[in-house]
């Protein structure tokens, strides 16, 4: 693996933090108990939130091949993909909320949230048929997880993403989703270690929340054009698709100034 200098390298050896484990671990366990009222966007917020922090977790403490954490990974997965649609659906609510309202932002809200309505349908049910078995596996990971607290493999694990970073080939609008999916592993291992240097965590979610942002404005943008595709004028398409532009070009600066970070941290580590 090629060395990459930079905030990890710089660390003592240290193994990822026991209570930031086990505080993932038992809040997932938490937030999975009937009652939670999916309606509510900040409850959808927090399930998807702590899931992704559980799926770090299982990587982090490198169970994924191990029965117990396979079978996590596989069940949290449909989880976290339903939970990020009816989330989708809340951010761009609120991103429309932002604009002058009239009869064309009105019918496009009365859309997503009807599809909202679906999409929150499906989430309760997938949590009826998975909630019993995850609370359980849950719990097992919390006894187990003390023995798979490795300091090396914690540093090795941060050093390979953000390796990965700097030697990201090229860096345009095609490239920025997965661009970002290796930026939050990142952030995710950091946050872990309970030592994380907060103007990394600052560097690294601003970039993350940046491509997400543009993301979501793209996701809008289709949908406007969907809805409205027999008003070829429509004028919040246009500003839709103007905001969309804005945030694309923000996204693309700060992914690939995060890239030539790492890429020049590298270059000073073997020289």
């Amino acid at each position: 693996m090629t060395h990459v200098s930079g905030p990890a390298s710089t660390r003592r050896r240290t193994a990822p933090d026991r209570n930031e484990i086990d505080d993932a671990l038992r809040l997932l366990r938490k937030t999975l108990r009937r009652g939670a009222d999916l309606r509510v966007p900040e409850t959808v917020h927090t399930l998807r939130k702590r899931v992704r922090r559980v799926e770090a977790v299982i990587r982090e403490l490198v169970m994924e091949e191990g029965r117990l954490g396979k079978r996590l990974l596989q069940d949290l997965k449909p989880v976290r993909k339903l939970a990020g649609r009816v989330r989708d659906m809340d951010v761009m609510a609120a991103a429309l909320l932002g604009l002058p309202a009239d009869g064309q932002v009105v019918s496009l809200l009365e859309l997503i949230g009807s599809r909202r309505v679906g999409e929150v349908g499906e989430l309760d049910r997938e949590l009826g048929h998975a909630r019993g078995g995850l609370r359980r596996r849950l719990k097992r990971c919390r006894r187990v997880a003390g023995r798979h607290l490795e300091p090396a493999h914690a540093l090795e694990m941060e050093e390979s993403l953000a390796g990965e970073i700097a030697r990201w080939p090229r860096l345009g609008v095609d490239e920025l989703h997965d661009f970002r999916l290796r930026v939050k592993a990142l952030l995710e291992t950091v946050n872990l270690s309970g030592h994380a240097d907060a103007k990394l965590v600052e560097t690294l979610t601003g970039v993350k929340d940046a491509i997400g942002d543009w993301h979501d404005w793209q996701e809008l943008w289709r949908l406007a054009g969907e809805r409205f595709e027999d008003d070829p004028s429509s004028r919040l398409v246009r500003r839709i698709h103007a905001e969309t532009t804005a945030r694309q070009r923000r996204a693309l600066a700060l992914a690939r100034g995060l890239r030539r970070r790492y890429a020049k941290r590298g270059q000073s580590g073997k020289g």
